[in-house]
C-alpha cells in the first residue's frame, strides 16, 4: 500500500488495486478467522481513504464524490469499483457454506 500512496493513480486507478491486492488479502485472512465488525469498519475505512484521500491515514476524515454503495458499481455503471469488504465476506460466506437455503 505504501507503493500505491506514493504514485500518482487516479480514484478508479486506487480502487483497482485495493481490488485486485487488498481485498483478497483480507479474504483469504477470513477464512480462517471471522473479523470483529470494529475490525471490518476499519479495513473498509483504509480502502476507502486510500481510495479517495490517496492516503491511509485517519487524520482527515474522507469525503468521496459518490456515495460508498454508487462507489462499489464498476465503472461501465457509473461508480469506481470500490471493494467492499463485508460485501465480499458475506458472498465468500456464502459460497463456502454447506447449506444450500442460504
Amino acid at each position: 500500500m505504501a507503493l500505491a500512496e506514493g504514485t500518482t493513480n487516479n480514484a478508479m486507478q486506487r480502487a483497482r488495486l485495493a481490488q485486485a491486492i487488498i481485498l483478497p488479502k483480507i479474504l483469504y485472512m477470513a477464512r480462517h478467522c471471522w473479523s470483529p465488525r470494529h475490525i471490518r469498519r476499519r479495513l473498509q475505512r483504509l480502502i476507502r481513504n486510500l481510495v479517495w484521500k490517496h492516503r491511509t491515514t485517519d487524520h482527515i476524515k474522507s469525503k468521496g464524490w459518490l456515495p460508498e454503495h454508487a462507489a462499489a458499481n464498476p465503472s461501465h455503471a457509473g461508480g469506481v469499483g470500490l471493494p467492499l469488504i463485508t460485501a465480499g465476506l458475506q458472498a465468500m460466506a456464502g459460497a463456502h457454506s454447506r447449506d444450500p437455503t442460504i
